[in-house]
């Protein structure tokens, strides 16, 4: 099986504000990814949760949650730098991963398979919780970048369809956090186990394709 598409950044300071109807991805010291836009507004792309969350003075931990790792505090305590604040102690952890098809200024382009996730030992028994897909330079107005995921599963075990509706990203937008289809988790294919592998397909894109396209998949107990 071919590698994964992948993109090497030096980390630095922040770039200039890119020209109108551009976004400039980079990477800076604190060891994320960030874009920023036309008006020179800088995002941090998703990322998983903060290893450096600790439980507050008071707070402990509830009987699933964990403190360490998934930066999740008790009731009372405090979030870690990154971490986010457990609900009195009982909150899952929440991991996301990015999937980086191609560099920043490649075209989104049609095919099965144009990525892949193996689903680690962290993430046993986990369940998909949310999705979303970003480009780096929007598409044009004629058509919609979908995204489809597919669990291959492991050796034997056929395949199931993880969305009961694809994520679209619109004409002219750069997300499906603005799209009115942004994608539907299918609640009875969400569960993934150790060594299954994820597929990305991309079934259709804009008339004019956007480029740069990264995806999210977060997921809970």
């Amino acid at each position: 099986m071919a590698n994964a598409s992948k993109i090497t950044m030096t980390e630095g300071d922040a770039p200039d504000t890119p020209p109108v109807g551009s976004v400039r991805l980079y990477a800076k010291s604190d060891n994320k990814y960030y874009f920023k836009d036309s008006n020179g507004v800088e995002t941090a792309l998703a990322g998983s949760s903060g290893t450096s969350g600790s439980a507050g003075a008071t707070g402990s931990a509830g009987s699933h949650g964990t403190s360490g790792t998934s930066g999740s505090a008790g009731a009372t305590g405090s979030a870690g730098s990154h971490g986010t604040s457990g609900t009195s102690g009982t909150g899952y952890p929440v991991r996301a991963v990015q999937i980086i098809l191609g560099s920043p200024t490649d075209d989104a382009s049609t095919g099965n398979g144009k990525a892949y996730f193996v689903v680690p030992d962290e993430l046993n028994a986990f369940n998909l919780v949310r999705v979303a897909a970003t480009l780096m330079t929007a598409g044009g107005t004629g058509g919609s970048c979908g995204i489809a995921l597919t669990n291959t599963g492991t050796a034997g075990t056929g395949t199931v369809a993880m969305l009961s509706a694809n994520m679209e990203i619109e004409g002219s937008e750069m997300s499906t956090r603005t799209s009115a289809t942004p994608g539907t988790i299918d609640t009875n294919n969400d569960n993934v186990t150790t060594g299954q592998i994820i597929r990305v397909d991309v079934p259709n894109v804009h008339t004019t394709a956007g480029k740069g396209l990264i995806i999210e998949l977060a997921f809970s107990l």
